[in-house]
């Protein structure tokens, strides 16, 4: 992943688009040192909002349901039940 400071972003956002573009590498932003924002090629695997609100739907389910370890249920209040 390439990193650049805001100001330098700022400066020269159309070249690291193209940049990014052309070699497909994920760009972090930085202020400060610390990360503020990260810019991903589009690479066509952008999921859409209603696949990504059904693939969490599912792991909500899944959640809810426990997990079957071999006939034994365990559900997350089971692991955590302290007594």
């Amino acid at each position: 992943m390439k990193t650049v400071k805001v100001s330098e972003a700022n400066q020269k956002f159309s070249k690291i688009i193209q940049e990014m573009e052309a070699d497909g590498i994920p760009v972090r932003i930085l202020r400060r040192d610390k990360p503020v924002a990260f810019l991903y090629p589009d690479n066509g695997n952008i999921r859409s909002i209603e696949e990504r609100k059904a693939a969490f739907d599912e792991l909500c389910a899944l959640h809810a349901k426990g997990l079957d370890l071999g006939g034994m249920h365990v559900s997350r209040s089971d692991l955590y039940d302290r007594q």
